[in-house]
């Protein structure tokens, strides 16, 4: 009986530890932080990325079940690289656990020559230790994987392929990163830089380290751009920190993001 008894406290024990794993993996990836190489979002994982490669597709992983997301980016004012000319609309719906996930997403310039695109995004964790996912758009295609991927500190990398009609015009580009997970922060440095098929010059490297604070109900996320090579001085006045605000818990979220991806980024998201 005493065996009994202590055997189901231990399995209760383990189970609760679980479920505050996975509540505090999800809470760690609500926010965007870096260039979500080592530490992606799972909200914002199809439609939204700030260096020159995807997100992390492996952040399905944290969805926790059904998600739905939608995304509003207005028109900007600023003098940005990233000003927007156009207001855009973002949708993505995905499923998974704590070891995979699935998503898909579609977005939309509010302009009548705008080309709406779709894309999807599959995940699989293997031993706790190693993440793998792909990334899939109209003539984009994309690769991710974390290492350590239950551990605290994190290695990841991306690749993309970006490969429109034509010839001697593909873009390649390649990321890799770092970051600290803990229960109540994330610290991460991610870099990243693109590959041109038809030998232009430029190798940028973009660098952003990025803190993300995630306590309870709030985030908070700040993050800063760094770039090298840039030779032709294409983010020279660009302002070079951003930030990003999260509020929710299980059942939603909402978050808003200034000179992330453009000048402002609204976010709501469900979890069934």
């Amino acid at each position: 009986m005493k065996l009994q008894l202590l055997a189901t406290l231990l399995l209760s024990l383990l189970f609760t530890l679980s479920i505050a794993q996975a509540q505090t993996e999800r809470t760690a990836h609500f926010l965007s932080v870096g260039q979500g190489i080592a530490s992606p979002s799972t909200i914002s994982t199809l439609n939204l990325s700030s260096g020159t490669t995807i997100e992390n597709p492996t952040g399905v992983m944290y969805q926790e079940g059904l998600r739905l997301t939608g995304q509003y980016l207005p028109k900007g004012t600023g003098s940005n690289t990233n000003t927007r000319t156009y207001n855009g609309y973002g949708a993505e719906l995905g499923y998974g656990g704590r070891s995979w996930g699935i998503a898909a997403g579609s977005f939309k310039d509010d302009c009548t020559t705008c080309k709406e695109t779709y894309s999807g995004a599959a995940a699989l964790e293997v031993a706790n230790s190693f993440a793998f996912g792909v990334r899939f758009q109209d003539h984009v295609y994309g690769l991710g994987g974390v290492f350590n991927s239950a551990g605290k500190f994190r290695v990841g990398f991306t690749a993309e392929l970006n490969d429109p009609d034509g010839v001697n015009n593909n873009v390649t580009s390649y990321g890799l990163g770092m970051a600290l997970v803990e229960n109540d922060y994330t610290l991460a440095f991610d870099a990243s830089t693109l590959s041109y098929e038809n030998g232009t010059p430029y190798k940028i490297i973009h660098l952003t380290p990025g803190a993300n604070l995630h306590v309870g109900m709030l985030q908070i996320s700040a993050n800063y751009r760094m770039y090298l090579n840039d030779e032709a001085n294409i983010y020279k006045s660009d302002n070079k920190l951003w930030f990003g605000l999260g509020l929710g818990e299980n059942s939603w979220h909402l978050a808003y993001y200034s000179n992330w991806v453009s000048d402002a980024v609204f976010e709501v998201s469900f979890f069934l």
